[in-house]
């Protein structure tokens, strides 16, 4: 298991239980004079560890979720942590500032949810905060905002190299030839640009 304490700057006050950080009243006074007035991406990273686990609780705060387990699977780029809460889960998402606009994000929900509805293919599903809306901005003292979605939470197991076979691939061309097909149709592809990778 990651050993996310490590993200925490040295003497942050902080209170563990059952993988479940949950910073105490002097957390947001002390990330201020962390992080006062600069660019995301110019901080040390240990600092942009301790925003990405800031954002991620104003996400569930706005989702009405104290979790149980709040574990971060990576928080390298975007970070992404698996959340438990009695019986349920979720995979917490935080995209990394300046990479991908709040309309790209947009455009990546609306397919992933389009996709669950119009074909047999499962997708983790954007998940709705009771305000409605999916994609949660987390404000912090950078110049640049934290975005944040909570998707459902779909089990799987990693596949390692002694298990790749030509059924396999040919499984994996299949899938990927679905989501082609079903992008050429989206309806609202054009509503939601999307960043050319080149």
């Amino acid at each position: 298991m990651h050993d996310f304490l490590t993200a925490i700057p040295e003497g942050f006050p902080r209170e563990v239980t059952n993988n479940f950080y949950s910073p105490n009243p002097m957390f947001y006074a002390l990330c201020s004079l962390f992080c006062e007035a600069m660019l995301f991406t110019e901080l040390p990273f240990d600092q942009q560890q301790t925003l990405y686990i800031h954002a991620a609780h104003d996400v569930l705060a706005l989702h009405d979720i104290m979790p149980d387990v709040l574990e971060p699977l990576t928080l390298f780029n975007n970070a992404v942590f698996h959340v438990a809460a009695g019986s349920r889960q979720w995979a917490l998402r935080i995209y990394r500032p300046r990479q991908s606009s709040g309309r790209a994000i947009q455009s990546e929900l609306a397919w992933l949810t389009a996709i669950n509805n119009e074909t047999a293919l499962r997708v983790p599903q954007p998940q709705s905060a009771p305000n409605g809306e999916m994609l949660i901005r987390s404000r912090n003292n950078t110049d640049d905002a934290l975005y944040g979605v909570l998707f459902d939470w779909i089990d799987g197991t990693p596949i390692e190299p002694n298990q790749h076979t030509p059924e396999l691939a040919h499984h994996i061309g299949m899938t990927v030839a679905q989501l082609h097909e079903h992008s050429r149709h989206f309806s609202q592809m054009g509503e939601h640009p999307r960043r050319k990778l080149t």
